[in-house]
């Protein structure tokens, strides 16, 4: 990378990339209830 880097550094980058191992929590991957869409509700707007 060309970049000195401290040992703190060296840990939080060690800590991040073991945390990718980890399992995903199941809350985290349940898809979120949403309220039925109404009259109403505002239609999308694509550009």
């Amino acid at each position: 990378m060309g970049k000195n880097l401290i040992w703190k550094e060296i840990d939080l980058i060690v800590e991040f990339l073991h945390s990718l191992e980890r399992r995903i929590p199941e809350e985290a991957l349940r898809l979120p209830v949403l309220p039925a869409s109404t009259p109403a509700t505002p239609k999308p707007v694509f550009k």
